[in-house]
């Protein structure tokens, strides 16, 4: 059984480099300041998601109740996260492309943006945390970020392993 999960979850995230790479999109008008929506999970990576959504619900031991109102909760506040790290990562990405041709005044704005994003980032997993501590407990959010962390390590092992 534990072979064919890990086998699984490698073979989800083996694409996962592939996934990532994205058509650039235009940028919205200069007027309107929008906000993207959360973009649609890629087909890869639900079997990713569905990994981790059984992985978290045992290792909480979420009652049938209790899943029906933390699952909606976290994944909207997942989504969200999700969102702002892309737009992290973009900002990086940016930044490097064209490091050579970058002033100091220009770098200072990017590292000034960074650091809002970093804190939206932030942001979120504190409304995240404290809406699931009201939920269910305060020890079962600790066995939740317990549980993101271990079934990460898990992925990360499998996919070093697979590589090597």
């Amino acid at each position: 059984m534990k072979k064919i999960f890990f086998t699984i979850v490698f073979l989800a995230c083996a694409t996962t480099n592939y996934a990532q790479e994205q058509p650039p999109t235009p940028p919205p008008a200069p007027e309107v300041v929008m906000t993207p929506p959360a973009p649609p999970i890629p087909p890869k990576y639900q079997k990713i998601k569905a990994l981790k959504t059984a992985y978290i619900t045992n290792a909480l031991n979420l009652s049938q109740q209790e899943a029906e109102k933390f699952w909606p909760i976290y994944n909207e506040l997942e989504k969200k996260r999700i969102v702002l790290r892309k737009k992290v990562k973009l900002l990086r990405k940016t930044a490097l492309r064209n490091f050579d041709q970058l002033t100091e005044l220009e770098a200072k704005k990017i590292v000034a943006k960074n650091i809002a994003l970093e804190q939206q980032v932030l942001q979120e997993k504190k409304v995240m945390l404290k809406k699931i501590t009201v939920l269910l407990s305060a020890k079962k959010t600790i066995q939740l970020q317990k549980a993101e962390h271990d079934f990460n390590r898990k992925l990360l092992r499998k996919m070093k392993g697979k590589t090597q």
